[in-house]
């Protein structure tokens, strides 16, 4: 049986998460951001974590930059664009979500999530 180390980037992810979701966003953010500094991830997941931690924390601008990471690293992209519409849109930059969904709707052209949500940026909601 492999035992994980404290340092693992596997073992940050999950505790990254899981304090995230115990409303401990401090540590959460520590355990991803570790991921970042000492680790190669793979693909976008840790940057899509990070920035769910950081938008709860209300640093927007540390979302955004995490999001866009995110979503140019497939297979997170289409998450993370979803999320990142929505946090333009909470942020009054309507142009740049409908942009940026607009974009994503030509790679998933039969993804219905996606057509909600440029229907409900359109209809303002």
């Amino acid at each position: 049986m492999l035992r994980a180390s404290p340092g693992d980037p596997r073992v940050l992810f999950g505790l990254g998460v899981a304090l995230r979701s115990a409303g401990d966003f401090d540590r959460s953010r520590q355990a991803l951001e570790e991921i970042l500094k000492k680790h190669k991830p793979p693909d976008g997941s840790v940057n899509l974590e990070l920035a769910r931690t950081l938008e709860l924390q209300g640093d927007v601008d540390g979302a955004v930059r995490n999001y866009e990471t995110a979503a140019a690293s497939p297979p997170q992209n289409r998450d993370a664009t979803i999320e990142l519409a929505r946090l333009l849109k909470k942020m009054g930059r309507m142009d740049e979500a409908l942009e940026r969904l607009t974009r994503l709707r030509a790679a998933y052209p039969d993804d219905r999530a996606i057509d909600a949500e440029l229907n409900a940026l359109r209809s303002g909601r």
